[in-house]
Order: structure tokens, then sequence, then C-alpha cells
């Protein structure tokens, strides 16, 4: 997701479009609504993004259990060799 920039309308300089304040003069761009609402749609965002990735470490490592449990002896056998 590439980053679009767009002028402060008070100032003239850079700034992220969307973002709450401008870096260069410290003006709000937002109205508190508007705030309001970016702020809830980043809470959602991370909450979902919270469980995928929880769901994610579950999944690897009930596999990795699996794994070992179907091949443990392959891997005992595997590892006298090379060690």
């Amino acid at each position: 997701m590439a980053l679009v920039y767009e002028s402060c309308p008070h100032c003239g300089k850079t700034v992220i479009r969307g973002a709450m304040r401008c870096l260069g003069c410290g003006k709000i761009l937002k109205t508190a609504e508007e705030q309001a609402v970016s702020i809830e749609k980043l809470r959602k965002s991370v909450k979902k993004n919270s469980w995928k990735g929880m769901i994610r470490i579950v999944l690897l490592f009930s596999g990795m259990i699996l794994l070992y449990f179907y091949f443990s002896e392959q891997l005992h056998i595997l590892l006298d060799t090379l060690f």
C-alpha cells in the first residue's frame, strides 16, 4: 500500500492524506467527528488483526506438535546420525 500525500491547507507543507494533524504547522486537519471515525476504524482493524495472529500462532504450534508426535522416531534417528 503506497502512501498518498497532499499539501496542508494552512501552511502548504506535504502531509500524508488522511492525517489528523499537520506536522509542519500543528493545525488540526480533521474535524472531531472525522477523527473519531478514524480512531474507531483503527481499533477495529487492530482487534481483527490480533485475533488472526493468535489463530495463526495456535495453528502453527498445533501443527508442530502433531508433526513431532507422528514423526518423533524419525526425528530422533535423524538427529542421532547428524550429531
